[in-house]
C-alpha cells in the first residue's frame, strides 16, 4: 500500500518541487497546520458536511505541503500526518463536539432492538423501554468521548484571533507535529544522503581492489609462469590465498592472483615480478 500511494505522489512532489519557490517551502508546512482554523466556520465543498469538508480540505493542504518539500519525490508522503491533518479540520469544525456527544449510544430499543443516541433519546417515546448498552457500544461511546474533549480546544481556535490564548492552545499541537515532522524529513534525508555517499565510497573502493587484485594476479602468475610453475599449480597457489575462486581460471592472459601452496615451496625469486 505504502509504494503505491508512493507512487501515486510522486509525480505530485515532483511538480510542485519545481513550481513553489525555495524561500517559503520551510513555512508551509507550519502554515498547513494552521489551515484548518482558518477555514470560515460554515466553510463546505459541494454538497458534503462542513465536517466533512473541512477534513479533506485540510488534507489537501497538508498534501500540497509535504509535496512541496525538498526530496519529497524520493522520500515519499507521509500518510500519518495527512490523516492527523484531515483529522484536525474535521475536529475543528464548530459544533463538532456536540454532535459527536450526541451520537453516543444511550442504550438499545426493546421494542425494535436498534440503538438510540444521546440526541435522539430526548425524543423517543419507547413504551417497552431501553436496555443498556453493549461493551461494544460502551468502547464506541468511550471513543467518542474522547475524541469530543480533544475538539474542544480546535473549535475555539477557529477563527479566534492568532494572538489570543484560544488560538495557541488550538494550534499548539498541530505546529509542534509540524516541528516534529520536519525534523524527522531532515533525518531521513541525512540518512538518505549518507547512504548514497557510502556506497558512492564502497563502488569506488571495490574498483580500486578489484583494479589491485588483477594486478597482483597479473604479477604473480607471470612470475610463477617464469619460474616453471604449471596452471594446475598456479592456480591451486591462488586459490589458497584467496584470490582465486573455486573453480576459477588464471587466465594467463586477463592476470590473476596467486598464493603459496602447501606441497611446493615458491621463493622470493619466484615471486618476483619480471
Amino acid at each position: 500500500m505504502g509504494k503505491v500511494f508512493k507512487k501515486v505522489t510522486k509525480p505530485i512532489a515532483k511538480v510542485f518541487d519545481k513550481i513553489i519557490p525555495n524561500e517559503i517551502k520551510p513555512a508551509l508546512p507550519y502554515l498547513a497546520a494552521i489551515a484548518p482554523f482558518m477555514l470560515p466556520a460554515g466553510f463546505t465543498i459541494g454538497g458534503l458536511s462542513s465536517q466533512l469538508s473541512r477534513a479533506i480540505a485540510s488534507g489537501a493542504i497538508n498534501l500540497g505541503s509535504q509535496a512541496a518539500q525538498e526530496g519529497a519525490a524520493e522520500r515519499g508522503i507521509n500518510p500519518l500526518s495527512l490523516a492527523l491533518a484531515a483529522g484536525s479540520g474535521y475536529l475543528s469544525t464548530p459544533g463538532v463536539g456536540e454532535t459527536l456527544q450526541g451520537s453516543q449510544i444511550a442504550g438499545t430499543s426493546m421494542a425494535t432492538g436498534q440503538p438510540i443516541t444521546q440526541a435522539a433519546l430526548a425524543g423517543t417515546s419507547d413504551l417497552y423501554g431501553i436496555a443498556e448498552p453493549t461493551l461494544l457500544q460502551q468502547a464506541q461511546n468511550l471513543g467518542l468521548e474522547g475524541l469530543s474533549k480533544i475538539s474542544a480546544p480546535l473549535e475555539r481556535a477557529t477563527n479566534a484571533d492568532l494572538l489570543s490564548m484560544d488560538f495557541v492552545k488550538g494550534a499548539g499541537v498541530p505546529l509542534g507535529m509540524a516541528a516534529s515532522e520536519q525534523a524527522y524529513n531532515a533525518a531521513l534525508d541525512a540518512q538518505r544522503d549518507y547512504e548514497k555517499e557510502l556506497a558512492a565510497y564502497n563502488a569506488m573502493t571495490g574498483q580500486i581492489l578489484a583494479g589491485n587484485i588483477a594486478t597482483r594476479i597479473k604479477a604473480i602468475t607471470s612470475s610463477m609462469t617464469n619460474a616453471g610453475f604449471g596452471e594446475s599449480d598456479i592456480e591451486a597457489a591462488l586459490r589458497q590465498i584467496g584470490l582465486l575462486a573455486v573453480g576459477g581460471r588464471v587466465g594467463y592472459k586477463n592476470g590473476g592472483i596467486v598464493s603459496l601452496i602447501k606441497n611446493r615451496k615458491i621463493t622470493r625469486k619466484a615471486l618476483r615480478v619480471h
